[in-house]
């Protein structure tokens, strides 16, 4: 986080000291005068407190989907009646479905502030964006028999074991952060029609775990239970941009839409850990990994740095007013955003690489002054 800090400072100080030298120049060589159709002298002959503040929040209420997230399979072995020009003969079957954990949806938020320069509507903004997660497997019913069906025996399999298992669930959580530094201008066509292109510096951290208990029944051995622990920590930083766009309607509404990205080099610390009970402990209990000791606790990890790409979209609808001094914004919208090979949990399994998708509604507001 210290480099995150610094070279978002860094990264600060050289935007804004970059966007007063362009208003102080007019946009170049060509933008000291009216005749060249930049800003004139007056517009650049400003002061801090001339420019416009806006603030704003937007509230997200976000699915997550996370690659990679299979915990297991359910199986189902038995007969199953089949009827032939001979009459009814019965044949051997085995059928599985995965064991997935399942998405839900959660509370999301941004928030937002930026200057803009009173000279040729140069923009200073920063984002913070906030993203949790949480997802389990869901319940699993036993195969119903049926006149055509006999189900003999039914058992899990699960990516971290294998074998015959006779209880299976999984659970994952994450949160992920993001913070943008950014500079803007807006540029018009028309009466209706405006783009807002920006670039700038973005920061991103997260940590995410993927839990996965299981309960294996030997006949030697006797039952055992395992807890098998997988944790990631992310930290990014790079570049970011996009470009917005607005095309008014009427009547104060806009249809507004943002398309985005970034490059981002990226430390991943990722780890495997491996709780084993024996049978003292009583496995029907419901989460029996948090009451019983463990008598096996091993873990491994590894490092990794590399470059990962992420990408970003949005559309909706936008209304805008005045109120006294105030000019305020109020929009709803659809938007995604893909971390491209984001999971990167170490296991000698078969979770592998993924990536990481938020599709949220949006529903904010924001006000200038």
């Amino acid at each position: 986080m210290k480099k995150f800090v610094l070279s978002t400072l860094l990264f600060g100080v050289g935007v804004v000291s970059g966007a007063i030298s362009a208003s102080e120049h007019g946009g170049g060589e060509h933008g000291g005068g009216e005749e060249h159709g930049s800003c004139a002298p007056a517009c650049c002959e400003w002061s801090l407190c001339d420019g416009k503040v806006r603030v704003g929040a937007d509230f997200l209420w976000d699915i997550v989907q996370v690659d990679g997230l299979k915990a297991g399979e359910h199986n189902f072995v038995g007969t199953r009646s089949t009827r032939n020009g001979d009459g009814t003969s019965t044949v051997p079957f085995h059928d599985h479905t995965d064991v997935h954990v399942k998405d839900i949806w959660e509370s999301a938020f941004r928030v937002f502030a930026s200057y803009e320069i009173p000279c040729c509507e140069w923009e200073v903004g920063a984002i913070y964006t906030y993203h949790p997660a949480h997802a389990k497997t869901p319940s699993h019913s036993d195969h119903e028999n049926s006149e055509e069906t006999n189900v003999n025996d039914e058992y899990f399999t699960s990516i971290a074991r294998g074998d015959h298992l006779s209880s299976l669930r999984g659970k994952y959580h994450s949160n992920l952060n993001q913070f943008d530094l950014d500079l803007s201008r807006q540029v018009k066509f028309g009466e209706c029609f405006r783009i807002r292109p920006h670039v700038g510096f973005r920061a991103a951290w997260a940590d995410q775990q993927y839990d996965i208990v299981s309960v294996l029944s030997e006949e030697e051995d006797g039952t055992r239970g395992y807890k098998d622990i997988y944790k990631q920590d992310f930290e990014g930083y790079g570049l970011e941009a996009g470009l917005f766009a607005t095309w008014e309607i009427g009547c104060g509404f806009s249809i507004v839409g943002h398309f985005g990205g970034s490059v981002l080099y990226s430390e991943f610390f990722a780890s495997h850990g491996v709780r084993g009970f024996n049978n003292a402990c009583d496995f029907t209990t419901h989460r029996f990994e948090n009451t019983c000791t463990p008598t096996e606790d091993s873990r491994s990890s590894h490092k990794a740095k590399t470059v990962i790409p992420t990408v970003e979209y949005f559309a909706g609808l936008e209304y805008e007013n005045h109120f006294c001094e105030f000019e305020v914004r109020a929009r709803v919208g659809w938007e995604q955003q893909v971390y491209f090979d984001f999971n990167r949990f170490d296991s000698p399994f078969s979770l592998g690489n993924g990536n990481y998708t938020a599709s949220s509604v949006v529903i904010g507001a924001d006000v200038a002054f």
